[in-house]
Parts: C-alpha cells; structure tokens; sequence
C-alpha cells in the first residue's frame, strides 16, 4: 500500500494536519516516536489560547493578524465539532460559551497593563523617560484600539483580521478599562490599569482528542512507538525505513517532528521558558501582567484537576535551549518575580518549576511564533505551528497548497472519543503526582 501522505509527528501540528488531509482521504498515517501523542512540546505548554490579545499592543500586526485569521479558520473549518465552544452571534461578533467539556473554559483573561507613571518607565535620563512614555502609551492606545474594534467588528468579513490589525486611535476609548482590584497579588494599583482581554484557558486533550478521534474515524493510522531510520524518494512516492527494517510507502511526507526539524532546517531553534505549577491555585482569576520590562512580566492561568483548580504560571522571559547560563539567570529572575507578585507564595502546597521547550524558526536567535511551511522537495514538507494555538491555520494552509481549494466541513458521526495514547499536559501530570503522594 502506498500511503497518500504520512505526517512524522504526533504533537498538535501533526494531528492537525493528519485531521484535515484526512477528510479528503483514507491513505493517511501519522507516526509517533514516543508511546504516547501529545507527549513533548505540544504537552509543555501552559494552556493559554490566544486569540491574539497578547500581541494586540505590539507595533507588528502580523502576530495579531495571524492569530484573527487562526480564530476564523477554526470557526470556518472546524464548527462540527460539538464540543468547539467558541463561535459568531447573528452580528459576526467573537463569543464563548459555557460548557465543562469544552475545547476553551469560558473564563475571562484580566490583563494588567502599565500606565504611564510605572515604575519601568523611570529612566535617568529626562529625554529617555519622556522616550518610553511616549513608545509606551502608543502601545496602550493599540492595545486598547484593537480590542475595542474586535469586540463590535464582524468577523464574517473576508479581511476582518486585516481591519482589526489595522485599527487606530479614532477607536480609542477608555470605556473598558477600569482600576484593578486585587487582593492576592502585590502591584500598585495606582501604576496599573485592567482590562478584559480575548484569550482563553484551552483544554488541549480535549482539543487533541477530538482532532484525533475525526482523524481515527476517517481511516488515518496511527503508529507509535516508530521512529524512522531513513526515507528513500523514489520516482513516484518515498519510502520510509525503520530500524526494524520495516518500510512504509508514501506519496507525501509531512515532518511535523518539532526539534527534529533541526537536522533538516539549519534556521530552526529550541527556546525554553520556565513555568510554575502550584496546587491548589494561587489566585481566582486568570492575569496577564505587562510593562514595558519583559522581565518583570507574569501570567496565570488556572486549570481543572477534578473538582479542584491549579495554576500555572509563566512569563516573557526565555531561553535559547543549551544556554545553561542564561537558563539559570532567568530561572532565578522568575522565582524573585513569582515570590513577590503572589500573596499567597509561601503558603501555597505545591509548587514545582519546569521549562517548556518551543520549537521556532528563528533567524539571529529572535523569537518567531508564525507557522511555517517548508517545501524539502516535491514529496517531502515540513512545518512548524509557531504556537499551539496556530496549529489550525497551519493545517487549512497545507489542506489548501495540496488539494488548491478550501477543506471541507467535517461529517459529524459519533466521534467514538479515543484518548488512551493521548498524553495529558505535562502541568497536569505533576498535580496528578502530587495528590497521588499526598494519599
């Protein structure tokens, strides 16, 4: 049998992509190295589904522009899904709504944003400080713009993404910010306002299941414990060797393999970011702080273990995998950070620190969260999704470079939910470790 396509990789890219392309064939395998899916980066990251209200304040909209055409893509593309809990009213407007299985809880994001006398906007310099005011409340103004303009903006609208990336300060009004009020965490609040932002917490296995169990009830296979030796392009499909001497035939193949690019693209880079975990939460609402000072940034974010809820929380601090120095000075940045901003630091049951690992491609070792696609040759692709979240766009991308028309809907049977080989989040698995010890 030769294979129409077999992607190498069983993250969120992989079975993205493996979903789609099969909806349109029955010839599709994906591989997995490890025992389990959803095992390495995919698993690392902390939950955060960005709608693009993170990259809202940034003086570059093509993160923000991706991530709006990201949302319409999943709501375009991927509405079968029963348990997607996240659509367009009768205006073309965003909304969420409540549901305990679904792929995002329906909990706002609270984002603390500098105003202009924080503290990290002091400089010694009378020239340098009225410099980073300035650059700043440019920032805020967008920020505060494009939210404004997508919370009314139909999304309906073929550009709509473009438009809101676009939005200027004629949208600009207070008339959603507010004093923030918090009594779980140490900032001035005099320093800071507060608004509600777009993103939401995801349930990635929920997200992953769903992806993998269309893909298993179009035909796909998975194989996992397979990790390949070696392809061969003959004339008319590859062949794939395993160290077994088993071979597989395929017309296309699709590395989804995430750090394994690196041995076939020299631009691609491993970043590691440290997140905390802690069991029960630290704090009741989800926080996105930011200044000016990419180092004194915090996030949190809250998830469900049973009845209960955890936090993981991250930063905007990283670094280039294999660099243990700059590793061990943003590792003890984050801890000072954590330790002063959470009231309830030291009193808190659990707490645990690892770093999640984010494959990019990056040039000059600045940090890239578009996906990419790499044409390796006429039968051999490979892909990054930049972020968990652009995991969808990616997939309607590579649907649409193979086939040059737009996927179709997904028939909705009974999905027969399959997640036994599925890997829960690596934050998830910790809390789970924990409890169990405390038995």
């Amino acid at each position: 049998m030769i294979y129409d396509y077999v992607i190498i990789g069983g993250g969120i890219a992989g079975i993205s992509i493996a979903e789609i392309l099969s909806r349109s064939s029955d010839k599709v395998c994906l591989l997995e190295k490890e025992k389990l899916l959803m095992s390495k980066s995919s698993s690392d990251q902390h939950g955060w589904f960005h709608i693009g209200s993170l990259y809202a304040f940034m003086n570059n909209e093509e993160y923000l522009k991706g991530l709006l055409k990201n949302t319409k893509d999943i709501i375009n593309y991927y509405s079968e899904f029963k348990r997607l809990n996240m659509f367009l009213n009768s205006n073309g407007n965003l909304q969420f709504e409540t549901n305990k299985d679904g792929w995002f809880r329906n909990d706002d994001v609270e984002y603390l944003i500098a105003s202009r006398n924080n503290e990290d906007l002091i400089a010694k310099n009378f020239f340098k400080k009225i410099f980073n005011i300035f650059s700043w409340e440019t920032k805020i103004k967008k920020f505060v713009s494009r939210h404004n303009k997508l919370r009314n903006f139909d999304l309906r609208k073929d550009d709509s993404h473009k438009e809101i990336s676009k939005s200027n300060f004629i949208n600009y009004s207070k008339k959603e910010i507010s004093k923030p009020i918090f009594d779980e965490i140490n900032i001035d609040n005099d320093q800071f306002f507060s608004m509600t932002g777009f993103d939401k917490p995801m349930r990635s296995k929920i997200i992953y299941t769903d992806l993998f169990s269309s893909f298993s009830n179009n035909g796909g296979l998975t194989l996992l414990n397979k990790n390949y030796k070696n392809i061969h392009e003959k004339d008319d499909y590859c062949e794939i060797l395993f160290d077994d001497k088993e071979t597989i035939k395929a017309k296309k193949i699709i590395f989804a393999n995430g750090a394994g690019l690196k041995d076939l693209i020299k631009e691609v880079n491993i970043f590691e970011s440290p997140l905390m975990v802690t069991y029960p939460n630290i704090l009741n609402k989800n926080i996105v702080k930011l200044t000016p000072n990419n180092d004194n940034t915090v996030n949190h974010f809250m998830h469900e273990y049973s009845d209960r809820f955890y936090s993981v929380i991250g930063s905007g601090l990283s670094s280039k995998f294999g660099d243990d120095f700059k590793k061990d000075e943003i590792l003890e940045n984050f801890k000072k950070n954590c330790k002063s901003f959470f009231k309830n630091f030291e009193k808190t049951k659990f707490k645990e620190i690892y770093f999640g690992k984010k494959v990019e491609y990056s040039i000059k070792d600045e940090r890239n969260y578009h996906y990419r696609i790499f044409d390796l040759s006429k039968k051999q692709f490979a892909v990054l999704p930049g972020k968990f979240s652009m995991a969808f766009s990616l997939a309607v991308s590579i649907y649409k470079k193979f086939y040059n028309e737009d996927p179709p809907k997904i028939t909705i049977k009974d999905l027969n939910l399959r997640n036994q080989n599925i890997s829960e989040n690596k934050h998830y698995n910790l809390v789970s470790e924990f409890i169990l010890r405390s038995k």
